[in-house]
């Protein structure tokens, strides 16, 4: 489904006459889908970590360098990312905050594997990755459309599923026209709630306890050469 498309479904359900181009039109209605449009896929997107939406990145190392920058398309981490390396099976251990990272590069002895924090638009890694090392992260993409963050042509498509922008953008412009609007809010919730329940997938069964769950680790690696 195009973005077109999508607002022309939305203003059938709205009693509007169907718009036949948004980014080439004058008229108010029209500009007003786009608009509802580019808020609606931005806020979805926003909304959940989809799987369509999830990229991996890697970082290599040169042995020197430790700040390394985000993706173009980078919007924010998935949930529960870490680093990992190639070179070892330890992640590297995530700087909860700011004085946690001033301590670490004031007081404490470089950790195994490292560690690291986003900062200043990078992400900074130290001790530096070795020559080689690979380092790998998964985030989430802000692009809504293919390589746009948002829709800018009519033929645009709608990356995350499609029914979605149909009733929010219904649910926005009723919004800002000050009209009744929470019955489609909820309309939109519902839809929501099943989208991301399919996109989470089947959950796998395990039998028995597992010894060490996946994810664990002590609070500080111990340093290196002790």
């Amino acid at each position: 489904m195009t973005v077109l498309s999508a607002c022309q479904e939305a203003a059938v359900e709205l009693n509007q006459t169907e718009p036949t181009v948004l980014f080439a039109a004058t008229d108010k209605f029209a500009r007003e889908m786009r608009v509802q449009a580019n808020k609606s896929a931005v806020a979805i997107a926003k909304a959940y970590d989809w799987q369509r939406l999830t990229t991996r990145a890697t970082i290599t190392g040169d042995s020197s360098t430790t700040a390394f920058a985000l993706p173009a398309d980078y919007d924010r981490m998935a949930l529960k990312t870490n680093l990992s390396s190639n070179s070892s099976n330890i992640d590297l251990v995530k700087i909860v905050d700011l004085d946690q990272w001033d301590y670490f590069q004031n007081h404490v002895t470089p950790t195994a594997p490292g560690y690291w924090i986003i900062l200043g638009g990078q992400i900074q890694i130290n001790p530096a990755p070795a020559t080689g090392v690979i380092h790998s992260y998964y985030y989430i993409s802000n692009y809504v459309a293919t390589g746009k963050t948002a829709f800018t042509a009519d033929a645009d498509v709608f990356l995350l599923p499609e029914r979605l922008l149909t009733l929010s953008i219904i649910w926005r412009w009723r919004a800002m026209k000050r009209m009744e609007y929470a019955e489609d809010m909820r309309n939109f919730e519902i839809a929501m709630a099943e989208e991301t329940a399919k996109d989470k997938g089947s959950r796998v069964l395990v039998k028995g306890p597992m010894r060490v769950p996946y994810g664990t680790t002590t609070a500080y690696p111990r340093p290196l050469g002790s």
